[in-house]
């Protein structure tokens, strides 16, 4: 039949086959160079069936302190961590409006830290996202299906950035990335922590309030976009809690966390909770090595703090015998107790073994340790027992005694790091 076809013919069939070939090249290797990260977080968002009633949103203290499988164990809420980190108010605006085709959330929890830090001397030229951060960004809108609100979106928050046709098509950006790739590049996991991020750290620090009458004035572009959202969700019919979570604050966060209340609430949408003083977590314990971040112990509480709340004052569906949530939860669990082998520092593994039944049991042997008051507090909040074998010169100061997810029994010795005052595995 070929045969029977002119030479023009034939030489336009050519160049339409070279085109499609040459199309599906590149669509081949976009999909093999791109940065995984955007790909592995909102998979489950978009290509699961599973209603999520609440979504969360915000920098790197919401990513990192709402767990949606400790929600969804507290009360049976089902929810999805649409956070990151550098991720401002602006971009919020906007990614919401995309994130609601594919969720038709009931709730939004907007996590309002950061409002102030997208200035031009820090972070931002144009204060609307962090300048030089362009691949966390892009971990967020290369999964959104092309619309005119990201067309929009772009417009408006990339205003200032010379290369913002990449967020439209990212292989622009990621086409030198050749030299980085490995195996782990051809491929990708599917995340199921839904979103969420736990820190596997530990850290201590001292929260000193500055005391609520001190006031920002909320001079900040990025606040102007979070009216803005308020707006959206007022027409949409979607309720907002807007939360402060806890860390140790400086007294110019406090001062932005003391004066949204009034503000925010002339929204019937809208609720504010400041969290910051609130006494959910505990800074001996729950914070990172840098002290900036919770880690899991408190993600953990505020995640449970937070579905509490959520149960107590909204409308919300009940997925506790959902069959996907049971069968994702019961991975993530595994999945938790599997890094809290890996993880070296002692503290960090053992609030990473909270609510999980791993026969852990901690013995100690150094006396230094035993009267160690955060370790002790870990190990209660953990449920470890602990088994006291005092020496004076032990080969290590301590062993962690458990069994992982094949039933398999693992001793973890650890010995006291004076550089970073932590008990570091040996």
């Amino acid at each position: 039949m070929i045969r029977n076809l002119s030479d023009r013919t034939k030489k336009i069939l050519s160049c339409i086959l070279f085109v499609l070939l040459t199309a599906a090249a590149v669509f081949i290797c976009s999909l093999i160079v791109e940065n995984k990260a955007g790909r592995i977080k909102y998979f489950d968002f978009y290509h699961t069936k599973t209603p999520y009633d609440v979504l969360f949103m915000g920098t790197s203290h919401a990513y990192n302190s709402f767990l949606p499988h400790e929600i969804w164990e507290e009360s049976g809420i089902s929810s999805y961590n649409c956070a990151y980190a550098n991720c401002s108010a602006a971009e919020d605006y906007y990614l919401l409006q995309d994130y609601v085709k594919q969720a038709h959330p009931k709730v939004v929890v907007l996590e309002t830290y950061g409002l102030n830090r997208y200035d031009p001397v820090r972070y931002s030229n144009n204060q609307k996202y962090r300048t030089g951060q362009i691949e966390q960004q892009h971990v967020q809108y290369d999964q959104i299906p092309l619309s005119l609100n990201k067309i929009r979106g772009v417009q408006d928050i990339f205003d200032d950035y010379e290369y913002r046709e990449d967020f439209f098509w990212p292989f622009i950006l990621y086409h030198t990335r050749w030299d980085k790739l490995s195996f782990e590049n051809l491929t990708y996991t599917e995340l199921i922590s839904k979103g969420g991020r736990y820190l596997e750290s530990y850290g201590y620090g001292t929260f000193e309030p500055a005391g609520d009458d001190l006031k920002s004035s909320l001079d900040f572009v990025c606040f102007d976009y979070l009216l803005k959202t308020l707006e959206y969700c007022e027409e949409n019919g979607i309720q907002v809690l807007c939360l402060f979570t806890p860390f140790v604050a400086e007294e110019e966060d406090q001062a932005v966390a003391n004066s949204l209340k009034e503000p925010l609430e002339k929204f019937s949408c809208c609720t504010y909770i400041n969290l910051l003083n609130a006494g959910i977590v505990d800074f001996s314990t729950d914070l990172t090595a840098d002290a900036k971040h919770l880690n899991y112990s408190g993600a953990n509480r505020v995640s449970r703090w937070t579905a509490d709340y959520l149960r107590e004052h909204y409308d919300l569906d009940d997925y506790s015998d959902n069959p996907h949530w049971i069968r994702q939860n019961r991975a993530y669990r595994n999945d938790r107790l599997g890094r809290a082998v890996k993880v070296r520092v002692m503290e960090a593994a053992m609030t990473l073994l909270e609510g999980i039944d791993c026969g852990a049991e901690l013995t100690i042997y150094s006396r230094q340790l035993s009267e160690t008051e955060p370790v002790l507090k870990i190990a209660g909040k953990s449920g470890i027992p602990i088994k006291l074998e005092l020496r004076d010169d032990p080969a290590y100061d301590a062993l962690l005694t458990l069994y992982d997810r094949r039933g398999q029994k693992k001793e973890l010795r650890y010995s006291f790091s004076a550089e970073e005052n932590v008990y570091r595995r040996k």
